[in-house]
């Protein structure tokens, strides 16, 4: 018996199950990337913003409709969410619109604060603010306060009834901002 064809046999014998977990590392590995990936670009929309519940979920054509018509003209990237929330009488609503390219919402962010300061809109008091790590700008208008942000591929906008305000902004930036 030749002594080099039985280390040949024990590696054959050994390539199938390097193969296998090879392969089971990948997959794994797969879905990870695949998790962590949705993840980045899932809205946050909790079901809860401290007392106030989400009642409704817009997504698909009707949210990027309501977000063009708002700004009278067609600037919705193709992935939008819409989150209305109520507490009572007192409603709280959450645009969000995802961007495949990570530059364009903090782009499209500096874009409606100058368009704010500089044009005629129903929006008063604007001013730019931080939260810990986060820029964001704040107006009031149409009865609510106003916040804007860009985080991630995301840029969002929450239209919130006083005097929750604040409180609300607050608890939505410890959920939906890492």
């Amino acid at each position: 018996m030749d002594p080099s064809s039985s280390d040949s046999d024990a590696r054959d014998g050994q390539q199938p199950r390097r193969r296998w977990i090879i392969g089971a590392i990948a997959v794994v590995l797969g879905v990870f990337l695949l998790l962590f990936q949705w993840r980045e670009a899932r809205p946050a929309l909790p079901d809860h913003l401290g007392a106030y519940a989400l009642t409704r979920v817009l997504s698909g054509p009707d949210a990027r409709q309501i977000v063009d018509r708002l700004h009278a003209s067609s600037v919705a990237p193709t992935d939008n969410v819409i989150g209305e929330y109520r507490r009572g009488e007192r409603r709280a609503t959450v645009y969000v619109s995802m961007y495949d390219d990570v530059r364009l919402p903090e782009l499209r962010y500096t874009q409606m604060h100058e368009r704010l300061a500089t044009t005629s809109t129903p929006f008063q008091e604007l001013s730019e603010r931080t939260l810990g790590p986060l820029r964001y700008s704040t107006c009031v208008g149409v009865g609510q306060r106003h916040y804007f942000f860009a985080v991630d591929r995301r840029l969002v906008w929450l239209a919130i009834d006083p005097p929750d305000a604040d409180t609300v902004f607050e608890e939505y930036c410890s959920i939906a901002v890492d």
